[in-house]
């Protein structure tokens, strides 16, 4: 169960995420090594698309936590990156296992309960 942050659109963003996560973690265990790359470059490009939207947001409420928010951001796609070009050329189900079942699943969790949560909460209460 993924932490809720009372905001319907990012809410939506990540309720999308663990449903690609899980498609993802799904074609892992099936051994479908073909449908893996194209699945695992929509979720980096959706990402994308939800970090630039994030940001965006805390840009515009000069959220003071920003810049820490951002890097975190920076380092789980630059982590995904890193794991798709590994995967593109050394194809290995156990290495991308454990990305995804355990290294991005804790990270994705952690950072909805400690950046996003107090993120949603500054918002709310028009600290800007």
């Amino acid at each position: 169960m993924i932490t809720v942050v009372k905001d319907a659109k990012i809410d939506a963003i990540h309720q999308e995420e663990v449903e690609m996560l899980a498609q993802i973690l799904a074609l892992i265990e099936a051994e479908d090594i073909e449908a893996i790359t194209p699945l695992f470059t929509k979720f980096l490009t959706h990402m994308q698309a939800h970090f630039t939207y994030e940001e965006g947001l805390m840009k515009e409420a000069s959220y003071p936590m920003y810049t820490i928010h951002q890097a975190e951001h920076y380092k789980v796609l630059n982590e995904a990156r890193y794991n798709l070009t590994l995967w593109k050329s050394s194809p290995d189900l156990w290495e991308l296992r454990e990305y995804f079942g355990e290294d991005f699943v804790a990270w994705i969790h952690q950072h909805i309960d400690a950046m996003d949560v107090p993120m949603i909460d500054f918002f709310e209460k028009g600290e800007a």
